[in-house]
């Protein structure tokens, strides 16, 4: 026990012997700036020989502040004494020259821009005055004190829907004039970087439907109604406005879909663009934002629509007319449509994602040369699938997804060569394209895009590929292929997709007209288009050797394609008849 304990007062002895060293160490770094320090007041005392010995004491000791300021003296270069620098004094000046000269520049750019802003503003305000609205619903409604207290709740629960659409119209336009202005002044010289549609993306859109289809023919007609009359605000002018909220609101969509680009391109351009960074100082400085950060206000119509449904629910809660809270109930149910159909839309951003970077492997089309189209038309007509899908009412657009894609064989008409190709079976198209050479995952169309509703198909008779016919607008032939497969597993899988998509393709079309003012353009264009469950492509194909009833192969015996076709068509004309 005693070595141990000998042998950790041994290990405490070197290490306190080391923390000595440390401190020595410390202690060594310390005595040598004193050192130095105590040249330096030595070297000061020489030139001014009043500081030397007891006299140098004396003064310290009499007066502290003078070795302050002397002190001062040796740690600035004297104005008397020019050391010799090598020329650095002279090249700091012409420096520092140059600098002034290029701020005083960018200086006189940002007196410019803003005195365009403030012209502008005072232009709009001119132009266009604010709105006027009265502080309080007492204001308006006479005799308000003999209402009950379930009237007053009532009449406090409409004034905040007044309220607060009158605030958001008002930073609407605020953020339309802005971009107004940034567009004067990209015309004049300024934030040439600066993308305006990224900025202030659909404000204007957004400004003009809440003006046009909620206040001018709900909000501003109740408020009218009650000035001159006296009487209470009347939740029944509200119908005007909310009954078609599922339709106007579908600019919220564009809206949102663009917003964190929106976003990202503001605080790039904040970092990197002093002249943006000035323009977004004047917005906030202005006192239509209310002291708020323009970056901020520009995220306010992300819950707009949720709102309108909460207050709605608010005004419904504090009704007793049942009459009224029917009509209450069925504007709750509209605003929770046209919040379901926004969120719908969102959840699809993986889709259209998809869609993106499909696109992105898509070089072209090769039966028709786009540079020489824009040179001889002045128009560039690429594909874009992330568009909405034609043929729809244009009050449901609605996107198409990709449902089936792979490698084909196919042969064009009776005598055409095989050529390899890849295919794209999406809600609405048929895509044929061809992979390039020397270029991994990059495509060209080779075949106009094929619409489903112009497209039949029938599998071979080895059940190794599949015949698509394609119709013209007229309801005639327009092209046949051949597709050829691996097996009849790879046929069945590209028929059975082709039904699939289709077959949701027409339930989307059903819906999108289904009880809307108009009749479908399908169905005046080309009555009958799509082809009916009972034709040729509807009975499921079979494994070779099993029976196959009610498949309707046509000229099994004959080797023209043309043939083929022809009997095809005239056997579908067959079955509607």
């Amino acid at each position: 026990m005693k070595v141990v304990r000998h042998t950790r007062a041994a290990h405490s002895m070197d290490e306190s012997n080391e923390r000595a060293t440390r401190k020595m160490s410390a202690e060594a770094v310390s005595r040598k700036s004193s050192f130095v320090n105590s040249r330096i007041l030595n070297r000061g005392s020489r030139n001014h020989p009043g500081l030397n010995g007891s006299d140098d004491a004396e003064c310290r000791s009499n007066d502290s502040s003078l070795s302050v300021r002397d002190a001062c003296q040796y740690d600035e270069p004297s104005c008397s004494e020019v050391p010799d620098d090598g020329g650095t004094r002279r090249a700091r000046s012409v420096t520092s020259s140059r600098i002034s000269l290029f701020f005083s520049k960018d200086g006189k750019e940002k007196t410019d821009m803003i005195r365009l802003l403030n012209q502008m503003k005072e232009e709009t305000e001119l132009g266009c005055p604010p709105y006027k609205l009265e502080k309080d619903w007492r204001e308006i409604v006479k005799d308000w004190q003999s209402l009950s207290d379930k009237s007053v709740k009532q009449q406090e629960a409409i004034w905040e829907i007044v309220t607060t659409e009158h605030r958001y119209i008002k930073l609407l336009r605020y953020l339309s004039d802005l971009c107004f202005y940034l567009t004067s002044l990209q015309n004049s010289g300024f934030l040439k970087d600066v993308e305006n549609r990224f900025v202030f993306s659909n404000f204007v859109q957004l400004c003009n439907v809440n003006y046009e289809y909620l206040w001018l023919p709900s909000i501003e007609p109740m408020l009218n109604h009650s000035r001159n009359s006296g009487d209470l605000l009347d939740l029944n002018f509200l119908v005007s406005g909310f009954q078609g909220i599922e339709n106007w609101s579908r600019c919220y969509t564009i809206f949102h879909l663009a917003h964190s680009e929106s976003l990202k391109h503001i605080q790039k351009r904040l970092k990197d663009n002093e002249q943006f960074r000035d323009f977004v100082t004047w917005a906030e400085s202005q006192e239509n934002l209310d002291r708020q950060k323009l970056i901020d206000t520009l995220s306010q119509p992300m819950q707009r629509l949720t709102r309108y449904n909460l207050l709605l629910k608010a005004l419904l809660k504090v009704t007793a007319d049942e009459n009224e809270r029917e009509m209450l109930r069925n504007l709750v149910e509209n605003s929770e449509k046209a919040t379901m159909q926004l969120n719908w839309e969102m959840n699809n951003n993986d889709l259209r994602a998809r869609l993106g970077d499909i696109m992105r492997t898509i070089e072209g089309p090769d039966f028709v040369d786009l540079d020489e189209l824009d040179k001889l038309f002045g128009l560039k007509l690429p594909l874009n699938l992330g568009d909405f899908m034609p043929l729809l009412h244009p009050r449901t657009p609605t996107h198409r997804t990709i449902f089936h894609k792979g490698d084909l064989r196919m042969q064009e008409g009776k005598k055409g060569s095989k050529i390899d190709v890849h295919c794209m079976i999406f809600t609405d198209m048929f895509l044929i394209c061809r992979k390039i050479q020397g270029k991994k995952d990059r495509l060209k169309i080779v075949r106009p895009p094929i619409h489903l509703g112009k497209l039949i198909f029938h599998y071979f008779a080895d059940q190794c590929g599949f015949y698509l016919l394609t119709l013209t607008d007229f309801h005639t032939a327009a092209s046949l292929y051949s597709m050829h497969t691996s097996c009849p597993e790879e046929t069945l899988r590209w028929t059975d997709m082709l039904k699939m998509a289709l077959d949701e393709f027409k339930k989307i079309h059903r819906s999108s007209w289904a009880q809307k003012d108009q009749e479908s353009p399908l169905d005046e264009y080309g009555r009958g288009l799509f082809v009916e469950p009972n034709a040729l492509y509807a009975p499921r194909m079979m494994p070779p050797g099993y029976p196959q009833s009610n498949i309707p192969v046509v000229h099994r015996k004959c080797s023209s394609m043309d043939s083929q076709a022809v009997a095809a068509h005239a056997h579908l004309n067959s079955e509607r008849v």
